[in-house]
């Protein structure tokens, strides 16, 4: 959850290989990289898996991602 002041930030989202998006309170989906958002005092960052109906090992589940916030 979003704690910080409202207002407009830098959010870079890094998942090699990891079939990914992420949202926030707007939900769009977006796919991993860098984007200009909108903050506000309690927005989810919600980041889910693009692969959810897949059985097996899922792939890069051994993969690290980030996600890095900057005003």
């Amino acid at each position: 959850m979003w704690t910080g002041p409202e207002g407009m930030y830098s959010i870079v989202v890094r998942a090699d290989g990891i079939p990914l998006e992420w949202r926030i309170g707007d939900q769009k989906p977006r796919t991993p990289g860098g984007a200009s958002v909108a903050l506000v005092h309690g927005d989810l960052i919600r980041i889910e898996r693009t692969d959810k109906v897949l059985r097996g090992p899922l792939p890069g589940r051994d993969q690290p991602w980030s996600i890095a916030i900057t005003k």
